[in-house]
């Protein structure tokens, strides 16, 4: 097996993953949205755009901490180990 792994269609080229990725946002919100309908909603809006904003500089700071972690040997031989991060 060679990755990315995509699927031929004609002439074109699917990536796999796209594919199941679009399913698990697309899944995950309709998932959601049933929660919400059968329970309410518990969150206030004022606290929801809080939650929205921590969410998305945690994703930042972990995709990068996950990047930088990906490769031990170039993390060792980076001069400046913060940029090597970046």
């Amino acid at each position: 097996m060679y990755f990315p792994v995509s699927i031929t269609i004609g002439q074109s080229k699917i990536p796999l993953h796209a594919i199941f990725e679009f399913m698990a946002f697309f899944v995950g919100f309709r998932y959601y949205l049933l929660l919400r309908k059968r329970h309410g909603d518990a969150i206030k809006s004022d606290n929801r755009i809080w939650i929205i904003i921590g969410a998305i500089f945690r994703a930042i700071i972990g995709s990068h901490l996950v990047g930088g972690l990906e490769s031990i040997e170039q993390l060792q031989l980076a001069p400046n180990k913060w940029m090597h991060f970046y």
